[in-house]
């Protein structure tokens, strides 16, 4: 009788992992996507880095 709940436990332990490991690359994707906006939204602040050398006001976009 234990053997049948047995099979169901590892099944569920073997999805549940791969639902951690899913969620965790989702998180590392969100970091790494936020991280992306803030450096491009600081950058954009500071004047693009292309024209960073430039007065705001002389700035070709």
């Amino acid at each position: 009788m234990l053997a049948k709940y047995d099979d169901k436990i590892n099944e569920m332990g073997k999805k549940l992992k791969k639902m951690m490991a899913h969620r965790k690359q989702m998180a590392r994707d969100f970091n790494t996507t936020t991280n992306q906006f803030i450096l491009k939204w600081i950058s954009n602040k500071n004047g693009t880095a292309r024209y960073r050398h430039l007065r705001k006001g002389n700035k070709a976009n």
